[in-house]
Formats: C-alpha cells, structure tokens, sequence
C-alpha cells in the first residue's frame, strides 16, 4: 500500500473546508462532547471533501493527519523565520515564509505565540500576521474567512 500524497490543490482545498469549521476543530477542550462534535466535524469535512470531482477520497482520519502535518510545518516555517530574524538582527529574510504557511498562522495566530516570560532577556522578533496577504492576492483574516484583496476597495483592513 502506497503512502497517500495530498497535492497542493488539495491541501488548498482542505485548509478552505477546516476554515469553515476552525472553531470546532480547533477547539483545546477534551470532554466527551468536545471529541463527538469534533469527530462529527471531521466526517462532515471528509464527506465534503470527497464530494469533489477530482479529489482523491480519503478518510476523515487522513484528512485530520494532513491538517496536523500542515500545521506543523507551518509553526517550523514561522520557527525558522523567527530564528533567522533574531540572528540577523531583523535584517532582510534569505527565504520567504511559504503562502500556505502564512494563511495557516492567520488562521489559527494563538497556536504560533510563545510562551510570554517577563524575566526573559532574550529579545523575540513577532512578524504581525493577523491579516496574511499573499502573492496570489487572498488575504486570511483572523476569523479564518478568505478574502481575495481584487475585489477590496479599501486599503483599511479594519474596514474589511
């Protein structure tokens, strides 16, 4: 059995099905009502998914594995930027954060924050991604809503 491989379209596809539900999926809760409406959430979200003409179907807990994986390579993403700035002194980034990555700290900005320490001497470099712009012109804004820039006359994100 060969190991299941999601496209770039499908992880697009994917990040657009888990904003509609962030609030639930993400949800930090672990009681009994908490896993049912998340499991249930995950099977409406496969169903979803699958009803796509040219998806590869796949189970919930596929689904649920890829969005964990993209997840993690965006915080090593944001990681390794924060890290770079940090050496450079907040100089000028050698490698841009990918798109995807950048959407998925708009959509979920609280798991991407460290740890607040007071007697911390260490400076920590914050790049605001509350509202992500990115090259193909979609904006994600921190409610997980996508938003393409085209099609807003302001340039005001607070008027969005």
């Amino acid at each position: 059995m060969s190991k299941l491989r999601f496209s770039l379209a499908d992880k697009s596809r994917l990040m657009t099905l888990v904003s509609a539900k962030l609030d639930v999926l993400e949800d930090k809760r672990n009681d009994g009502n908490s896993i049912q409406r998340k499991n249930a959430a995950w099977e409406d979200l496969a169903v979803q998914y699958n009803s796509f003409p040219d998806a590869q179907k796949v189970s919930s807990k596929q689904l649920k594995k890829c969005w964990k994986n993209m997840k993690a390579r965006s915080k090593e993403d944001i990681t390794e930027e924060r890290a770079h700035l940090a050496a450079t002194g907040g100089g000028p980034l050698t490698k841009a954060v990918p798109e995807m990555s950048q959407i998925i700290h708009s959509m979920i900005p609280e798991q991407f924050e460290p740890l607040q320490n007071d007697f911390d001497s260490d400076q920590v470099m914050f790049v605001d991604r509350s509202v992500a712009s990115t090259s193909s012109g979609t904006v994600c804004h921190n409610n997980g809503h996508f938003i393409n820039k085209s099609i807003i006359s302001s340039t005001d994100p607070h008027n969005w």
